[in-house]
């Protein structure tokens, strides 16, 4: 039996699966009214999936049975942790099942070994309160209420790679759902060569529904400084040098974020995670510059995400807006690019003002990531020291085309100074129209070797496909 739309899934959804389904899981379709409030929501429903309904599994043993069920009658499914995907090509994934993992959501620290295990859909916010107490640190990008798995399984690019490389480099196992329905382990030792795909690319081979990685011991006692500047658009130029200058000498504990807003105007935080006076004196550079405000402090680091960013989310913890999401990675930072492409989006505010792109880049250390071999997990982009994000609220299909040519030519223009001989992109900041080359690397041609043994009819291809 195929469910064919709405009407049929009211009808059906309960009958086909709930039979088969421990008694805690719940069926629930977009008509009901606990849809917005028990289904995960997206973070941005641009080019979002559509579905015949959610259901929300209770044990692991239901994420296997959901997939033999809908396996055997032809429905698509694809499963959903904290709901921050935004590739474009979510919008192939039509009339199918959302495998709602919001009950796999625990933090367990095994502070004796050094370990924690996080459970699918999982937020970052989630484990800096339980790891802090037990000494340990993780880590951790700006966002807070980003999903810990859906983050590592693209590798995990943080502002701590620069000390502990990338979270793919932390994994020891997943506990991961195959597209033939089996639950089975991945590590070093078991199903290798799944637990080498899951580390880059796992969007593409299957459900993790938890997954345990090292937990490094805490630095400085936990205490790191963060500094948030605010400055006018006419100093532009200078933070752009000043970032610049740390190309070839960026330190491992020091983490840099860019924000130019419409106006323009520009955000500047820094992360270090170590001792005050030894941050003082790297970020001089950044003192010496006329800002307009400032917020430099210590604070521990499981206070860092209500600190940070003058005490903002970076809008990670939004849901339902309508996010066109386009990514750029460059292995350093080109101040004269830079400065002629802020030049370029203050006229393009100008020319088009209702389409308002936020330009971010994370300038974060790789120093601890580039200690690994490029081909030792599926991550393919170690390189990669600057991931430049553009987050634009589009509402309507003329800005969309107006923002897809003017992103289009900024990545070429980025490009010419990226300091990479092809475009690169981190695959969880693609917008989706990039091809599997840009995203995968060098180790795509094992990773399509691979999608035909463990997903051979492409259950999984719904996010940024391989092939």
């Amino acid at each position: 039996m195929y469910i064919r739309d709405a009407a049929f899934a009211a009808a059906n959804l309960t009958a086909l699966y709930a039979p088969y389904l421990s008694k805690n899981t719940e069926i629930i379709l977009p008509s009901d009214a606990a849809w917005n409030t028990s289904v995960e929501q997206r973070w941005t429903i641009f080019a979002p999936p559509t579905y015949l309904g959610a259901i929300k599994p209770a044990t692991e043993q239901d994420v296997a049975t959901i997939v033999q069920i809908s396996n055997s009658n032809g429905i698509p499914f694809m499963a959903t942790g904290a709901g921050h995907g935004a590739s474009v090509t979510l919008e192939t994934f039509k009339n199918g099942i959302d495998i709602d993992l919001g009950n796999f959501n625990t933090v367990t620290v095994d502070e004796k070994n050094s370990l924690v295990t996080i459970g699918g859909s999982a937020q970052f916010q989630q484990v800096y309160d339980p790891l802090f107490a037990a000494g340990k640190e993780f880590p951790t990008g700006g966002g807070p209420c980003v999903g810990v798995l859906g983050a590592t399984l693209g590798g995990g690019v943080t502002r701590l790679m620069g000390v502990h490389g990338m979270v793919v480099d932390l994994m020891q196992s997943v506990n991961i759902v195959t597209a033939d329905g089996k639950l089975l382990t991945a590590s070093a030792t078991e199903n290798s060569d799944l637990f080498w795909a899951v580390r880059g690319a796992g969007h593409n081979f299957g459900i993790i529904t938890s997954a345990t990685f090292t937990a490094p011991s805490l630095r400085n006692n936990g205490q790191y400084l963060n500094a948030d500047f605010a400055f006018p658009a006419s100093a532009n130029r200078s933070l752009f040098e000043a970032v610049e200058a740390f190309n070839d000498n960026l330190p491992a504990e020091l983490a840099l974020q860019i924000t130019v807003t419409p106006g323009p105007g520009i955000t500047f935080n820094a992360v270090y995670f170590g001792a005050k006076a030894d941050g003082m004196s790297l970020l001089q550079p950044f003192l010496d510059l006329p800002s307009t405000k400032q917020n430099i402090s210590v604070v521990p680091w499981n206070e860092l995400p209500n600190v940070q960013g003058f005490g903002t989310d970076f809008g990670t913890c939004n849901k339902n807006s309508e996010t066109d999401f386009y990514g750029m990675g460059l292995k350093n930072i080109n101040a004269a690019t830079y400065g002629s492409f802020f030049d370029e989006l203050a006229e393009f505010y100008t020319q088009h003002p209702t389409i308002s792109p936020v330009w971010v880049t994370q300038r974060y250390s790789t120093k601890q990531a580039l200690t690994v071999p490029v081909n030792a997990t599926a991550y393919a982009h170690r390189e990669l020291g600057a991931h430049q994000l553009f987050l634009t609220s589009v509402t309507n299909p003329t800005d969309a085309a107006t923002l897809s040519t003017f992103m289009k030519n900024a990545r070429n223009e980025f490009q010419t100074t990226a300091g990479t001989s092809e475009l690169s992109i981190y695959v969880n900041y693609a917008h989706g129209d990039e091809g599997p080359a840009v995203l995968y690397g060098d180790n795509l041609s094992r990773l399509q070797q691979l999608k035909k043994k463990w997903d051979p009819n492409g259950r999984f291809n719904s996010y940024n496909p391989i092939s």
